[in-house]
């Protein structure tokens, strides 16, 4: 049972990679100016670790991502996340619309394809900016930042 719920939700995060959501321009104005609403870390790690985020139930982060070093599951291990990202940024294949850490978080959850590292493929799921509300993305981006 074990195996055909992870082939089944490898399916559905598959399948939910091929939205074609863009960002809206609220996100686009943060990405220029790097005003960024002010998150709750304790309630990022909250959404990090549920199943399902947002109104619509959206894939889960720990679906995908492990808050443990060295733990791939479908994505990167997000420890390290922040200095991985100013290393993202300093990368010059990087062609995303920020130049700071939390813009970068920021990024990565409303834009995955911003910037792809090159040993993962490209199934992230694309829908956040419709599931998640700003608060939400910010309070994940202030847990993120806490993932040394």
């Amino acid at each position: 049972m074990s195996k055909l719920y992870t082939l089944l939700l490898f399916v559905f995060i598959l399948l939910s990679a091929c939205s074609n959501s863009a960002s809206p321009p609220a996100y686009n104005a943060y990405f220029m100016n790097g005003d960024f609403p002010s998150g709750n870390a304790n309630e990022g790690e909250k959404l990090f670790a549920g199943p399902t985020v947002g109104a619509n139930n959206s894939p889960g982060c720990v679906t995908c991502h492990s808050a443990e070093s060295d733990v791939n599951v479908i994505g990167p291990s997000q420890v390290g996340l922040a200095t991985l990202a100013q290393e993202a940024l300093d990368d010059p294949a990087y062609k995303g619309q920020t130049t700071t850490v939390e813009g970068y978080l920021w990024e990565t959850i409303v834009d995955p394809k911003a910037y792809l590292r090159s040993e993962y493929a490209d199934v992230m799921y694309k829908g956040y900016t419709e599931t998640l509300t700003e608060q939400e993305i910010a309070d994940l981006v202030a847990y993120m930042m806490t993932l040394e």
